[in-house]
């Protein structure tokens, strides 16, 4: 039996994680495997999902329509060569992925004897995804790629917009469903095994994103910091800095701290404790 894909795709700072990590912990009985790319580095999300760390699988490098295919190619194999019981596999995509090369990949003959692509998901920003789609052309193929679009964020637009964006979504993808979202906070039966997936018309051309407009810029090191320095050291980033976000070690908490930063807005949460491993910080810049 073939077992259903969802590709999870959507803008920086979209709320993918969040989802996805909602997802996992829902009582739904499935034994999901996930895989993650991340732009830059450092891979920042596979600290970020929970429920599930064992069957979580690292693809760095930031572009899945580039060199990184090959990644989730040879990490599908490894998947089912390991002869891991699992029923469900998700791949969540960086901010700056096409989707459709996801899509694409699981239509290569020796993974769609395994596979069923069940559906493209992505994630929308409400709040900011009228300025992402003046910046980059890439937040609009992922919408354009999407079966299901989240649009998320919510509780951060005012009534009034609500309606623009919905008709601006359409306009861009007509054919897709569009699911209400705060906090990531979906019915599992509406994203999950619903068999939704459109095959893109091989009239349209496939563009690669210009991810040399981007630049990142990563830490990694087995430091504690100072909570109010850290606090006032990202509320001092630069204007130009519009995504970052990270896991770091906070001297005197017993938990981890995550940190994003969306548009100029940053927000701190408590993580996972920390267990017997080292303590250590890491993020990413945008």
């Amino acid at each position: 039996m073939k077992r259903p894909v969802t590709v999870l795709s959507g803008f920086l700072g979209s709320g993918k994680t969040t989802l996805l990590n909602r997802l996992l912990k829902a009582d739904h009985g499935l034994r999901i495997a996930v895989m993650i790319n991340d732009f830059g580095d450092v891979n920042i999300d596979k600290d970020l999902v929970v429920g599930q760390a064992g069957d979580v699988v690292e693809l760095s490098g930031g572009c899945l329509c580039c060199t990184v295919r090959g990644d989730l190619i040879e990490s599908a194999r490894a998947l089912l060569a390991s002869r891991r019981e699992f029923d469900y596999l998700m791949v969540e995509t960086s901010g700056l992925a096409d989707p459709f090369a996801v899509a694409q990949t699981f239509l290569v003959p020796e993974l769609e004897q395994s596979f069923r692509l069940d559906a493209v998901v992505t994630m929308v920003d409400s709040a900011n995804i009228e300025t992402w789609l003046e910046q980059s052309s890439t937040a609009a193929e992922q919408i354009r790629c999407g079966d299901l679009l989240v649009m998320n964020k919510l509780d951060l637009v005012i009534p009034e917009d609500v309606d623009r964006i919905r008709l601006r979504l359409a306009d861009i993808n007509p054919d897709a469903r569009v699911l209400p979202s705060i906090n990531g906070n979906v019915p599992r039966e509406l994203v999950l095994d619903v068999d939704t997936h459109r095959p893109r018309p091989l009239h349209e051309e496939h563009h690669h994103g210009n991810h040399d407009e981007v630049r990142s810029a990563s830490f990694a090191a087995d430091i504690e910091l100072d909570y109010y320095r850290f606090d006032r050291f990202i509320q001092d980033l630069p204007d130009g800095v519009f995504r970052a976000k990270g896991s770091v070690a906070i001297r005197g908490l017993k938990r981890r701290v995550i940190f994003h930063r969306v548009g100029g807005r940053n927000v701190l949460d408590q993580g996972a404790p920390w267990g017997d491993e080292t303590r250590c910080s890491k993020a990413v810049f945008l």
